[in-house]
């Protein structure tokens, strides 16, 4: 949890080309690192900490719910308002890969 509020003290709210498109879709901000603490604090049973780490979320004025519930699980919603945190995936470089026999495969893990 320490590491959490130290990214919340030294993270951006939001990067310089603003909606979370762009280059600097999927990296960390305050949001995301106050929304993992959160759930954090969820998690190990402090109920109070967790309800003042979330109002700092909602305060942060950058969240909001969707308008259709659905349009967050659709790719054309990828990054929307209620995203905190999103890891970018790309199918273009690979990564689609999979080994169930545990064994290594080339593509798997890759990203952008």
């Amino acid at each position: 949890m320490s590491d959490f509020k130290n990214a919340a003290e030294r993270l951006p709210i939001s990067y310089t080309d603003g909606s979370g498109e762009g280059r600097n879709a999927g990296r960390a901000t305050k949001g995301a690192a106050l929304g993992y603490l959160g759930k954090a604090q969820l998690f190990t049973g402090d109920f109070a900490s967790a309800e003042t780490t979330f109002k700092q979320v909602i305060d942060l004025g950058v969240y909001s719910l969707m308008d259709d519930y659905l349009d967050n699980f659709t790719d054309s919603n990828e990054n929307n308002a209620e995203s905190l945190f999103e890891v970018q995936f790309n199918r273009e470089v690979g990564g689609v890969d999979l080994s169930w026999w545990a064994e290594p495969v080339t593509g798997w893990g890759n990203f952008s």
